[in-house]
């Protein structure tokens, strides 16, 4: 039996080593779980979509008179001058990331009315070709803003001209 006692206290080293290294390994990622839940993490709060405001820098409306400064590259494609003035302004799927009086593209038409309200009238409805509505500046009778809606009733098409465009006989 004697000759048995070094095996034995061998294996129950071997025993005592695994368990030691077993417990070093849950230790050591027991401290490593709990070190990062002591950072929390910044609480979730879900992101408003803002809807674009008068004064934003995107509203063209805002920008008309130093249009030329204010989107140059754009010329032709969003707007036209004419003997020094703004001729027309046009808003579609290309340049979305504008706004008009705070009407952007893909608006609904419930908000038409709302957004347009302190400096437009409604001059028209148009239904032949397409659904949207003409609008009349109020200050300055000289510009209409043709709003044209797709399928859905949501706004697709935005455009101010000057008055020589439309005739109302």
């Amino acid at each position: 039996m004697n000759k048995n006692r070094p095996v034995a206290r061998i294996i129950g080293m071997k025993h005592i080593f695994f368990a030691a290294a077993a417990f070093l390994c849950i230790a050591l990622t027991a401290c490593i779980v709990a070190g990062c839940k002591t950072t929390k993490p910044a609480p979730h709060k879900p992101t408003k979509i803002q809807e674009p405001e008068k004064n934003s820098s995107l509203d063209l409306w805002q920008h008309r008179a130093e249009l030329r400064k204010y989107i140059s590259k754009q010329e032709g494609k969003t707007f036209t001058y004419r003997d020094g003035k703004v001729e027309n302004i046009t808003l579609g799927d290309w340049n979305s990331a504008y706004s008009f009086h705070s009407l952007k593209i893909g608006d609904d038409y419930s908000v038409i009315e709302k957004k347009l309200k302190p400096d437009f009238e409604l001059a028209y409805k148009l239904q032949s070709f397409t659904k949207g509505f003409v609008y009349m500046e109020k200050n300055n009778g000289k510009h209409y803003l043709e709003i044209n809606l797709d399928e859905r009733n949501r706004v697709y098409l935005i455009n101010y001209q000057y008055d020589h465009v439309y005739s109302f006989d």
